[in-house]
């Protein structure tokens, strides 16, 4: 990476803690502490874990947009099964998504 990108980017990441004040400021108490689904985390939750690094941000980037490329490759897969019908593609496993009716 070059140096101005990364100073760019350290710019940003400086700004991050005054962003997520603003954005949570407004919350309701109660609803500030409420999961939105079971395995998902409240924002005060978040916010309670402790100050986030640079590399905790870029690492869960990379957790987000893993979980895309998995989508993507189930998505081609199931069109590919689709279109290409007669070849046999079990020994690979099930294909990830059904086929839409």
């Amino acid at each position: 990476m070059s140096d101005a990108l990364l100073a760019d980017a350290r710019r940003a990441l400086e700004h991050m803690p005054a962003v997520l004040e603003a954005l949570l400021s407004g919350l309701d108490h109660e609803a500030a502490r409420t999961r939105p689904a079971p395995n998902e985390w409240s924002p005060v939750e978040i916010i309670c874990l402790g100050p986030l690094s640079g590399l905790d941000l870029v690492a869960a980037w990379v957790a987000h947009d893993r979980i895309h490329l998995a989508q993507l490759a189930g998505a081609l897969a199931r069109n590919w099964a689709s279109r290409w019908a007669p070849l046999r593609s079990e020994y690979a496993g099930p294909i990830p998504y059904p086929t839409s009716v």
